[in-house]
């Protein structure tokens, strides 16, 4: 569907406002809406495991991908 959507954008003349936040990392920066118990249950295992949470993200999407 999004893909859809930003096929062809500027004909349809649909809203946009580009994203331009990029890592000095080479990294994208990409906020994303998790539920109440995946926010408390990514903030556990970061504090466990020491890891930030945006790379825990980051190893979940590999995963997923893998």
């Amino acid at each position: 569907m999004l893909e859809a959507y930003l096929k062809d954008i500027e004909a349809r003349g649909l809203p946009f406002e580009p994203y331009k936040k990029i890592s000095p990392l080479g990294m994208k920066v990409l906020p994303r809406t998790i539920t109440i118990e995946q926010d408390r249950k990514l903030r556990e295992i970061a504090e466990k495991t020491g890891r930030r949470m945006s790379k825990l993200a980051r190893d979940a999407v590999e995963l997923f991908y893998a």
